[in-house]
């Protein structure tokens, strides 16, 4: 999300500028999450990092004395002075709403941008379990986690446009017959007799399909942040009236 200089009309005063900055921190720490081979402590470290550079380093602070100087020999109202004051400390501060791993996740999911993963039992196993008369064996069960295919999608199609890029993109398949890169495109799918958009339009409002190739997580302490992740290309083929 960029913002358009000229149309922008931020006010410290509705919180209009402070929730822009949150927004903004919000996008600049989300496209790191976007990268899974960055590991998450790499990603603190940049918070960090990016923190102590902004807030209380010489260079905002160079800026925002001679900002204030220079209103203060303008003879500025002592209001223009304060909320300019203002807008540097919330710009010092642009993630303090996500300051830790737990905070992060917390506030994206709030928003329905982060779509935790789901425990599932693939399994049982035998472990030595300790008691009052010795060491025992005991069936424990196996979990897996894997995000559920269902909601990322609901979300991708809620963003604006989403329908619209779809359609642009079926007539483009419609239109490219030198080589196959799409389900649609084949034999099986033109069978259907059906115009991209109406293929579409049906596709969307009877069935839910899903093909995906998720990534499964075991193990008894299995979470996001781990390294081990087995990539078992398990395939899930849903259909789903509604």
């Amino acid at each position: 999300m960029e913002a358009d200089i000229e149309d922008c009309h931020l006010s410290m005063s509705d919180g209009s500028f402070e929730n822009f900055v949150k927004e903004q921190g919000d996008i600049f720490v989300s496209k790191f999450y976007a990268k899974p081979s960055l590991p998450r402590n790499i990603v603190q470290n940049i918070i960090d990092e990016t923190h102590s550079f902004i807030s209380g380093g010489v260079i905002m602070n160079t800026l925002k004395t001679k900002v204030l100087d220079a209103l203060r020999n303008s003879q500025a109202p002592p209001s223009a002075m304060d909320e300019i004051s203002d807008v540097f400390s919330v710009v010092e501060q642009p993630f303090t709403h996500l300051r830790t791993e737990h905070l992060r996740l917390k506030h994206f999911q709030t928003l329905g941008n982060y779509i935790p993963p789901q425990e599932f039992e693939i399994g049982k196993r035998e472990e030595n379990v300790k008691t009052k008369v010795g060491v025992k064996q005991k069936w424990v069960a196996v979990m897996a986690q894997h995000v559920p295919i269902i909601p990322v999608l609901t979300k991708f199609l809620e963003m604006p446009d989403a329908l619209d890029c779809i359609l642009k993109y079926m007539d483009l398949l419609a239109s490219q017959s030198d080589s196959i890169s799409n389900l649609v495109q084949g034999e099986s799918w033109k069978k259907k007799d059906l115009s991209s958009k109406r293929m579409i339009s049906s596709f969307l409002s009877t069935f839910t399909t899903v093909l995906s190739k998720q990534t499964i997580r075991s193990g008894p302490t299995a979470s996001p942040s781990e390294a081990f992740t087995y990539r078992l290309g398990v395939y899930h083929l849903k259909s789903r009236h509604v």
